[in-house]
Parts: C-alpha cells; structure tokens; sequence
C-alpha cells in the first residue's frame, strides 16, 4: 500500500515556506505522494452544504490561501525528486483542455513522470456557472474532456459534442504512457467512467474505514466486471481512499490500513488536519514521522 503525507494547499500553514519544508521532510520519511485539491471559486453563499461533514460546513477556511494545482505542482516538481503528485480533485469544467492538456503533459515532463491526474466533477454549481458548463451536462463534459485531452496529446484528430479539432503536433508528451487518470467519485457513474477511462478511482464513502471497506467490495466487484468486459483486469487499476489519523489507536490505524487493503485499496491520503489547523507546521510534520516510523512499514506489506 502507498501513503500520502500532509500537505497544506489551503488554511493559514499554505505559504511557499512551509511547502518547501514540508516536501523535504517528507521524501526524507519515505512518504509516496502529496494530494491536493481545487477550487476555483467560493461564493460567499453557497447554494449546496458541503456533502463531505456532517453540518455542511467546510472543512477548512475559505479566506485563506487556497493554492491552483498546475502552478504549485510545477514549484514541487522542481524541489523534489519522488514525490508523486496527486491531484484529488482536478475539475475539468474548469479548464480548456487544449491548455490544461499543455499544461499537465508539461508538468509530467518536468516532474520526471511524476503526476496522477485524478479527475471530478465536484460538487458546487456556483463553479460550474462560472465557466460557463451547464450543471446537467457536466459528466458528459468530463468524458468528453478526457477523450480530448488524449487525443490532443496525441496528435490526432477529434470530433465531439463540446470539442472538435484537427490533427496537430503536440510536444512535449508526458514522460508516462498513458498519463495515469483516476476518478473521483462515489456514484455508479464514476464507477463505470473509472472503469472505462481511468487507470484509478478516487471513492469517499463512508467517514468509518471499516465500513467503507465492507462499502468498497462490491462496488469494485462492479468495477472489475466492466473492466472485464473490456478486456481489462484489475492488475493495474488502483484504489485510493482517505485515512483518519489518531496518534492515540496505533493498532486500530493498522487494522483499519489491512481491512482497506483486502477489499481492493492500494494508496491512502492521510488525514492529518492540515487544511484548517493552526497550529505550528512542526505538529504535522511530527505526526508525519510518527506514521512513518510506526505504520508505513506495516503498510508496505499490505
């Protein structure tokens, strides 16, 4: 299993400072990935709760930084050598794919190979009006999206509903072939895009990893049938879900890293609050050793 360590890409500790410190000491732990979230816009209503806590309420502050992914992924690729660089989640609506196609292809390129595109549709309308996307036809869009950036990259010709264009040279091509897209997303929908387009899906589910473990079975199951009917095997398909982290229940985090992993999960982000703390950086990193030295041994084996 591949662990994801902290790091702050919103809240009061996203300064360029802390990225730099935080990215340095987690290569020196032997972490795998960072993640790193987007968006665009905050109104300052919002027409939906948040559907991820239990009020609705964000779980980090919408005043603070709150960084763009291309643009500090190119400043962590230059400061890092194996980190890998996960986005969790990317929207497409929010980005015309010829330039994010130049753009992520360029960031893979100099990154060494580095980036896995996770991609969603999200979950706030006020972000989809702003780009000019109708809300009802945002999974269209997203697949549509991902056939075209392929295609784009490329070279060849493509003709959609949304995007049409001519075969064209293109350079540079990502270091990885294909360039890996997981996507996130809880609905059968998701399920069956990740299955059809995607190297990886990206679920939330249920917040207790025991139940979201039972939770995950089937749906993999699902996802291994239609993956099948493609002639395509689960060999190369990974699962990456999020972990609670308690400093205070190491047997628990281990037996809760070892449920995940039988029902299919091959990488977890660790939750260590450091979207909306406020306290020091050096807590998280502290943490961050902790995990390092008392479960990632256990969850390389798993």
């Amino acid at each position: 299993m591949k662990v994801g360590g902290p790091f702050a890409f919103s809240g009061a500790l996203a300064t360029r400072a802390n990225i730099l410190t935080t990215v340095a000491r987690l290569e020196q732990l032997g972490f795998d990935h960072i993640w790193m979230g987007e968006h665009i816009y905050h109104p300052k209503v919002m027409s939906e709760p948040y559907p991820h806590t239990a009020d609705g309420r964000l779980p980090y502050d919408p005043e603070e930084n709150f960084l763009e992914i291309v643009s500090t992924y190119s400043f962590v690729a230059a400061a890092t050598t194996t980190l890998r660089l996960h986005t969790n989640i990317l929207m497409p609506a929010m980005r015309q794919p010829f330039l994010a196609a130049k753009q992520l292809s360029t960031l893979d390129y100099l990154s060494t190979g580095r980036l896995d595109l996770g991609l969603g549709l999200g979950w706030m309308p006020e972000e989809y009006a702003l780009a000019g996307v109708p809300w009802k036809t945002r999974g269209r869009y997203l697949d549509e999206w991902i056939l075209a950036i392929r295609a784009y990259m490329a070279g060849e010709a493509f003709e959609g509903r949304f995007y049409r264009f001519r075969e064209g040279f293109f350079a540079p091509m990502p270091v990885q072939s294909p360039l890996p897209i997981w996507i996130g997303g809880d609905s059968d929908a998701a399920m069956q895009r990740a299955a059809r387009l995607g190297q990886g899906w990206q679920p939330v589910g249920p917040r207790d990893a025991f139940v979201r473990a039972t939770w995950l079975e089937p749906r993999l199951a699902k996802i291994a049938e239609a993956r099948s009917a493609q002639g395509k095997d689960m060999s190369d398909f990974s699962v990456m879900t999020s972990f609670a982290f308690d400093r205070r229940e190491p047997a628990r985090m281990l037996d809760e890293l070892s449920r995940l992993a039988h029902a299919g999960v091959t990488h977890v982000n660790v939750r260590f609050g450091e979207l909306s703390t406020t306290d020091p950086l050096e807590r998280v990193l502290d943490d961050a050793a902790w995990i390092a030295a008392e479960l990632m041994p256990s969850a390389r084996c798993l």
